[in-house]
């Protein structure tokens, strides 16, 4: 499920400023997970806010954290002065790996690395212009990535060893900001995989990196 907000010219906010705003808000016993600085999948997404609106998710239907959630956006309708309009609670269901050509683009960048081997991975594939093994590396760190958020949000020990990606065009390789001077690798690109996909790939995702798009689909 999620929680949809509409205000006006809400394009310029990023999603840690949401989650430092809901975390002001929220009672004691739920700032650890709607802040969430554990390494382990959060518990909360925050989409990369729209243009008039922006987006929480929780994959694990978590009504009471929801519903508290909104009532306190609710109570609290003041965003960094801009005035919210309108607060409601949407089914949005997360999307299990299915097999079906699928293809995609990033509306956010998906983070690939965050530790100092998957960082030199990245780094060695743009100094050698080594595309097949980027491939191959972006392909395992999004069926690895798929496979824990599974495991962490539903228990499931679901494998997709058969998953890749058959093809990408306008990629991009990328060394993001993140936080406190941290650089970390990053990729935008479109690209056609074997199966559908969550909706969110990568490292980081609790901060709306990694947010793909789906652009069609037809049967394998």
């Amino acid at each position: 499920m999620k929680i949809v907000v509409k205000l006006k010219d809400a394009g310029g906010f990023k999603p840690r400023d949401v989650r430092n705003y809901v975390g002001s808000i929220v009672d004691e016993k739920y700032k650890d997970l709607a802040m969430w600085h554990k390494n382990a999948t959060p518990e909360l997404i925050y989409v990369k806010p729209f243009r008039e609106s922006f987006e929480i998710i929780s994959n694990k239907n978590d009504i009471s954290l929801m519903s508290h959630i909104a009532e306190k956006i609710e109570d609290h309708p003041n965003f960094y002065g801009k005035k919210i309009e309108r607060v409601w609670l949407k089914n949005e269901q997360f999307n299990f790996p299915q097999r079906g050509l699928t293809t995609y683009t990033t509306r956010t960048p998906i983070i690939i690395g965050t530790n100092e081997k998957e960082i030199g991975i990245s780094f060695a594939c743009k100094v050698k212009n080594n595309m097949d093994d980027l491939t191959r590396y972006i392909a395992h760190r999004i069926k690895s990535d798929a496979e824990y958020q599974i495991k962490n949000w539903f228990g499931l020990d679901l494998k997709i060893n058969d998953f890749s990606i058959i093809s990408i065009s306008n990629l991009k390789q990328l060394f993001l900001d993140y936080k406190d001077g941290v650089k970390v690798p990053a990729v935008t690109m479109d690209f056609v995989s074997n199966f559908r996909l969550p909706r969110f790939v990568g490292y980081k995702i609790g901060l709306g990196w990694g947010e793909i798009i789906e652009k069609g689909v037809r049967n394998a």
